[in-house]
């Protein structure tokens, strides 16, 4: 993997799109998905829950203890802080979630238990760090009411999103596991395989990105280096399309960092009509 690239939340929001509208073609690709993308998927995962944890507990302990802090420590910049890491945290719980639905698929299809019980561990650790960081919302002021109020709005809007996203791709992955609603993501996916013929599937995908552009891009925060390095090697394993295409995304940088490391998975006979 190259460089990090530097992602806003719009933009993690837009790469959990195309990880959605890749993720036909990265579960019947013919070749089974590297062992080394795996092993990196939970490595920098990991590196980033560590990371999240120690922020929320030192951003709960300012909370607890505004007394003892320096005048400088508290200041309007935690609460900025917090907010952006309530941010980064829910929308990247969405891209993960949206891409283990997608290895789930390819591990079944290709009988890989390693793919499954990776995904599985690192969507359990993200949910878990978006439950403490909703819990440190529950605690007296960490934010004005106000700010508070949309981070509830964000929270529900990533919740609803991830659900439409794994709706599309579930219906080929064959598991709505990791959708907050999976009754409310079965009928996203019912709703596509009854009104969506393939030839017409890809520009549906377009649409959903450009609803998601806009839905997410009031949001001002770029997001940290680990989660930047994230997302980044998610991008680096999808496949190319036309259509869909990530220099769009970041302009050419996105497309340098997913072509420094070339996926494994043969898209030799990918269809043309890309989901």
């Amino acid at each position: 993997m190259g460089p990090t690239m530097v992602f806003s939340i719009s933009q993690l929001a837009e790469i959990a799109v195309l990880a959605s509208a890749r993720s036909q073609v990265v579960i019947q690709s013919q070749t089974a998905l590297s062992a080394s993308h795996l092993q990196n998927l939970w490595s920098q995962s990991r590196k980033l829950s560590v990371s999240w944890y120690q922020q929320l507990n030192e951003l709960a302990l300012n909370a607890q203890l505004p007394n003892v802090l320096p005048e400088a420590e508290n200041t309007p910049d935690n609460g900025r802080e917090l907010s952006s890491l309530l941010h980064e945290i829910f929308v990247t719980e969405m891209l993960v979630r949206v891409w283990a639905t997608a290895l789930v698929g390819h591990g079944r299809v290709h009988l890989h238990t390693t793919a499954e019980h990776i995904s599985r561990q690192v969507v359990s650790n993200h949910s878990s760090l978006s439950e403490r960081a909703l819990s440190l919302l529950n605690q007296d002021d960490p934010l004005p009411l106000l700010e508070v109020a949309q981070i509830g709005r964000l929270r529900r809007k990533t919740e609803r999103w991830t659900d439409v996203l794994i709706g599309h791709s579930g219906r080929f992955a064959k598991t709505l596991d990791f959708a907050h609603d999976p009754a409310e993501a079965a009928d996203v996916a019912d709703l596509n395989l009854r009104r969506f013929a393939r030839a017409i599937d890809e520009p549906v995908c377009l649409l959903l990105r450009a609803s998601i552009r806009t839905a997410f891009e009031k949001l001002p925060y770029q997001v940290s280096t680990l989660a930047a390095d994230l997302a980044q090697l998610i991008l680096a394993e999808l496949p190319e399309s036309d259509e869909l295409d990530p220099q769009t995304l970041t302009g050419a940088g996105a497309a340098d960092a997913r072509n420094s490391k070339r996926s494994r998975l043969n898209f030799a006979k990918r269809p043309h009509d890309l989901p």
